[in-house]
């Protein structure tokens, strides 16, 4: 009985700590459980805070992409192109002639067409031009805005502008470019006046006559063939006399005494020297009753400088007077 009791007590102290060691393997699973749980939650978190990171990443590198490409210049397909130079600029309607720069500055005197025969040339490009004392307000590259003594300011091709120098002065007998009627031509100065005036002998439609002149228009040519200066050129209708307007070098814009105004090669032209002394029963050739004439000086009138010369006209005998720069020797 004894010892029963003992082997039960022994058994019950076997039985607690087996159930005592049960118990304890079953918390350390239950924690392990726990554990091994909670692990792929925290990777869960983990993965969705990165994708959410990545996800801000992407979208601050987009707005900086879109920031940086705001900031760059558009691109040439989607700039608007500035509007085409006018083609037909500085061009003069019925001449074939390049349109090129002019030398005159603001506020120098020039001679050039009206606005008005310029208007008419565009809608005919036969119309007949002139010649008038203009002042350049604003010199272009191929066209010059130009203000007339009278009207609005407008603008003229460069290629039919003629500058005046500007501050002349001459001695009495020089031979000068002063205007007349609707035109250029040539004259011989008589005497300086207040300003820049002077008194120029010129021809005058019928004969050659003393007018006065301001400043600004007459000058001096620089030389033989300078623009505003007499030619005799062969314009395709005939040979006369013009006046020189603008050259490139190969060919001449000339104008005639009506305005009729042509594009001339070069070697159609022939240059009328400034000075050509002459002395009674010289041979001279001319321009005299509509045409080139061949004539002999008859008379030179020492105070005005007019020569007068004469020439055959059928069975008659005819004259016709001269300043030099409108004549050349044969």
């Amino acid at each position: 009985m004894r010892y029963s009791l003992k082997w039960c007590a022994v058994c019950l102290v076997l039985l607690m700590t087996a159930v005592g060691c049960s118990s304890a393997a079953d918390d350390s699973a239950a924690a392990e459980g726990n554990g091994e749980a909670e692990a792929p939650a925290e990777r869960a978190e983990d993965e969705g805070e990165g994708a959410a990171a990545d996800e801000a990443g992407a979208v601050a590198e987009a707005d900086s992409a879109g920031a940086q490409a705001d900031s760059q210049p558009a691109a040439a397909e989607d700039a608007v192109p500035e509007a085409p130079a006018d083609p037909n600029a500085g061009l003069v309607p019925g001449l074939e002639y390049p349109a090129v720069p002019t030398s005159a500055v603001a506020g120098q005197a020039v001679f050039a067409p009206r606005a008005a025969t310029l208007a008419s040339r565009a809608e005919d490009p036969t119309a007949r031009l002139d010649w008038y004392s203009m002042t350049v307000v604003t010199p272009g590259p191929v066209e010059s805005v130009l203000q007339p003594e009278y009207g609005d300011p407008y603008s003229c091709p460069n290629s039919l502008i003629v500058a005046v120098p500007p501050n002349q002065t001459a001695e009495a007998g020089a031979t000068v470019v002063t205007n007349r009627i609707s035109g250029l031509g040539m004259g011989r100065l008589q005497s300086m006046g207040d300003n820049g005036a002077a008194s120029i002998v010129l021809f005058n439609g019928s004969n050659h006559i003393s007018m006065n002149r301001p400043a600004g228009r007459w000058w001096v040519p620089a030389s033989d063939g300078a623009p505003g200066t007499t030619m005799f050129c062969n314009t395709g209708r005939r040979e006369g006399k013009v006046t020189f307007i603008h050259s490139t070098g190969r060919q001449h814009i000339v104008a005639d005494g009506f305005g009729e105004t042509s594009v001339v090669p070069v070697a159609d032209c022939a240059t009328v020297p400034l000075s050509a002394p002459v002395e009674v029963g010289a041979e001279i050739r001319g321009f005299a009753l509509g045409g080139m004439k061949d004539l002999t000086v008859t008379a030179i009138d020492a105070e005005t400088g007019v020569i007068t010369a004469s020439f055959d006209w059928g069975d008659e005998t005819r004259e016709a007077t001269f300043v030099p720069g409108e004549y050349t020797l044969r």
